[in-house]
């Protein structure tokens, strides 16, 4: 199956990520670069009502590191 075709984010605009829904959706546009762990643990996150644990936010914060070391 084929996702639809839709403009997809930006890079977070800063080191301090503070949107945990933004960086979720950000890694499920981008699906596909992430390991099946990473993709069942951010699609888990985005249905969250209340923020993430401090453990789990810093699952995200590292994984738009990683996002941004690759693109440079």
């Amino acid at each position: 199956m084929v996702p639809p075709t839709r403009q997809r984010l930006a890079d977070p605009p800063s080191e301090e990520l503070t949107d945990w829904r933004w960086a979720c959706h950000f890694w499920l546009e981008r699906y596909w670069l992430l390991t099946r762990w990473e993709l069942n643990f951010v699609a888990t996150v985005a249905r969250y009502t209340k923020p993430p644990s401090a453990k789990q936010l810093h699952i995200l914060h590292r994984l738009v590191a990683r996002c941004r070391n690759a693109a440079a």
